[in-house]
């Protein structure tokens, strides 16, 4: 009968199945806010500072967390760099990948959605200004993206091409590189500037870019 009664007590005194999932949800909500803390603070001080400048002290510092903590979510500093890094290139990558116009696209839809793609990846630099620093803007980083985004948009006029969306006697390589070319140069003379917005740049841009690829009855600036 002892037993029995000192099972119950042991069992009562154990945490129920509701209990510690509260309790362990309670915890990872926590760690994903304190993880955050840490990235928004090195994207403060790595856009500021560059990476080479920036130290753990410092991340911490403005996080107001420890070092000891620091290491619980991040192997050490160029874990977080190129954590950011990495998601500054994922988040183009999707927006370049999304800017691919969809088959069967009546004529006037071209223009229009092509327009829309380049204000969708100029907005990105708008919203998104110290993440562009340390991802896009930084050498090695930057140097790296701009491949890629050239790699994908080639793809993308190569697929509009076949639809007869542009022309098809242009190299989707070179015109992609042009795009590329062009685009980074806008956003380091206007965006960054803030002297024009993402609407102004991104019709002026369409107009320049889809006046050589549309073919000769949408594109005005093609040679006869």
């Amino acid at each position: 009968m002892e037993q029995k009664r000192s099972k119950k007590k042991l069992s009562s005194a154990l945490p129920r199945p509701a209990a510690r999932s509260r309790t362990s949800s309670a915890y990872s909500l926590r760690a994903e806010r304190t993880r955050a803390k840490l990235i928004d603070a090195a994207v403060e001080e790595f856009s500021s500072e560059g990476f080479h400048e920036t130290k753990i002290s410092d991340i911490v510092s403005r996080a107001g967390l420890t070092q000891p903590t620091f290491y619980l979510y991040f192997k050490n500093k160029e874990a977080l760099y190129d954590h950011l890094v990495d998601k500054v290139h994922d988040d183009l990558l999707e927006v370049i990948d999304r800017a691919r116009l969809p088959a069967q696209l009546p004529g006037l839809a071209v223009r229009t959605n092509a327009r829309n793609s380049i204000r969708a990846f100029l907005q990105y630099f708008v919203d998104h200004p110290k993440l562009a620093r340390i991802g896009y803007f930084a050498p090695e980083a930057g140097a790296r993206i701009r491949g890629k985004i050239a790699e994908v948009v080639a793809r993308n006029i190569a697929f509009e091409q076949q639809h007869g969306y542009f022309r098809d006697d242009i190299d989707p390589v070179f015109a992609a590189h042009c795009y590329a070319g062009m685009v980074d140069q806008l956003i380091k003379n206007y965006i960054i500037t803030a002297s024009m917005d993402a609407d102004a740049l991104a019709d002026a841009a369409a107009e320049v870019l889809l006046g050589g690829i549309l073919p000769a009855a949408d594109g005005p600036g093609r040679p006869q």
